[in-house]
């Protein structure tokens, strides 16, 4: 526990840092509906207590299947549910940690079908960008 909290700020920045440059290029990308990034909108982010704006960002597909695809295409990414470890990791809400909600009650939450979740990892930005573009490109 002591050797992981001597490293944390570190790991973290890094995490931070490569959610920003992901954020920034899935805004402008075809394949993409929206992104929720705090990152994105400097006033959204001063209007929070937080200094940056971390390692978490959502993003939406055109549909489900789109995003369903998606998965298979990837292979940097982990499919799972669980948040802020070393690797990046990719889940869809609507199938894993909302799926008992009604479609209604999810949307009313802001969590569209299509909605992709990930939590940044300490890999290579521009590795965890070729992966991402390259599944997107060919959904």
């Amino acid at each position: 526990l002591q050797r992981g909290l001597r490293t944390l700020p570190l790991r973290f920045a890094r995490q931070a840092t490569s959610a920003a440059v992901l954020a920034e290029r899935l805004a402008v990308h075809p394949a993409v509906v929206r992104v929720h990034y705090p990152g994105l909108d400097p006033a959204e982010l001063a209007a929070g207590p937080l200094h940056h704006a971390g390692a978490m960002l959502a993003f939406e597909l055109r549909d489900a299947q789109a995003a369903v695809a998606l998965f298979d295409r990837l292979r940097l990414w982990t499919h799972a549910v669980s948040l802020g470890g070393l690797e990046s990791l990719l889940c869809m809400p609507a199938r894993t940690s909302h799926v008992g909600l009604e479609p209604e009650q999810r949307r009313q939450r802001g969590i569209a079908d299509a909605l992709l979740r990930a939590s940044v990892g300490i890999e290579d930005v521009e590795d965890l960008w070729r992966d991402l573009d390259r599944a997107l490109r060919a959904s």
